[in-house]
C-alpha cells in the first residue's frame, strides 16, 4: 500500500530515501504514493518523525481508490 509522508515543520524537508533518491516536501505539503519499501526502516526518516518534523501514514485517497476496485 502506497505511503504518504506530511510535513509538520515550518522548514523544507529533504527526505533520503532508502533506495539512494531524495524528496523535497515543502512546509505542510504532503508526499504521496511512495513505496512502502522507500521508508521502512529508514534511520533518517525516523528521526524526523521522532523530532515531529514529519509524520507517515499509509495513503488514504490510494487505499479508497483500491477498495472501490479501481485499482491498477
Amino acid at each position: 500500500m502506497p505511503m504518504k509522508i506530511t510535513n509538520r515543520s515550518r522548514q523544507l524537508l529533504v527526505i533520503p530515501l532508502n533506495s539512494g533518491a531524495t524528496i523535497h516536501v515543502a512546509p505542510g505539503e504532503e508526499a504521496v504514493g511512495i513505496d512502502p519499501i522507500e521508508v521502512k526502516n529508514n534511520p533518517a526518516l525516523e528521526k524526523m518523525v521522532r523530532r515531529g518534523w514529519a509524520s507517515v501514514a499509509e495513503s488514504a485517497e490510494e487505499a479508497h481508490r483500491l477498495k472501490r476496485g479501481k485499482g491498477r
